[in-house]
């Protein structure tokens, strides 16, 4: 669910940036399971992360992530769909 969440709200880039509370909201779940499953998608490389940083060097306000070009192109939709099962299991 973490992954469609995102997808919808990409641009054409695939870039994104909901911060990682409206991003639990959206998903029903908790803000330290959607940093696991952002980790897990990032670590197996179904989403590229970066910080971003508010104005004259502020504080971090929140992630860009980006869905990489064969996502987007809907090429690993099988490899995408089995992800986001697993990521949205609860760890037991």
């Amino acid at each position: 669910m973490l992954l469609l969440a995102i997808a919808q709200e990409a641009n054409r880039s695939g870039a994104c940036s909901l911060t990682q509370e409206r991003l639990a909201d959206r998903c029903r779940c908790s803000v330290r399971q959607v940093r696991r499953m952002l980790k897990q998608l990032a670590d197996e490389r179904y989403l590229g992360r970066g910080s971003r940083r508010g104005a004259l060097g502020g504080g971090r306000t929140s992630d860009l992530y980006v869905l990489p070009r064969e996502a987007r192109e809907g090429k690993s939709d099988t490899q995408m769909s089995a992800l986001v099962d697993t990521a949205s299991k609860p760890d037991i």
